[in-house]
């Protein structure tokens, strides 16, 4: 019986670059938060990934 190869996984996907915090305060004050330096900071400290950052 022939041998065959078994199926690569998947690679992982290349981490995206860091959110600049000035990004995450612009787009918070945008949507009317007032602490949002604050809010800013809890999320990229709590964001496992610059998508979740990004979300």
């Amino acid at each position: 019986m022939p041998h065959t190869p078994e199926p690569s996984a998947p690679l992982p996907a290349a981490p995206l670059p860091p959110v600049p915090a000035d990004a995450v305060v612009a787009r918070l004050r945008a949507a009317g938060c007032v602490f949002a330096e604050d809010e800013a900071r809890i999320i990229l400290d709590t964001a496992a990934t610059a998508a979740e950052a990004e979300a």
